[in-house]
């Protein structure tokens, strides 16, 4: 399985990203970066929530 995105899917992110804001972007960069650095300690189901609260229009 290739991790390479086609040209369509490319464009239809681009231009579900086009319409956002910096404060949105900003939110979008930092939930990623969340996501792809490791979590050094196991996070308790009150954090998880949260974070997912707090990010849920991403969802």
């Amino acid at each position: 399985m290739s991790n390479e995105l086609s040209e369509e899917r490319l464009r239809e992110i681009a231009s579900a990203l086009s319409g956002l804001t910096p404060s949105q972007w900003n939110d979008v960069m930092l939930t990623i970066e969340h996501l792809y650095h490791p979590v050094k300690k196991a996070l308790t189901s009150e954090e998880i929530s949260a974070m997912l609260i707090q990010n849920k229009k991403w969802f």
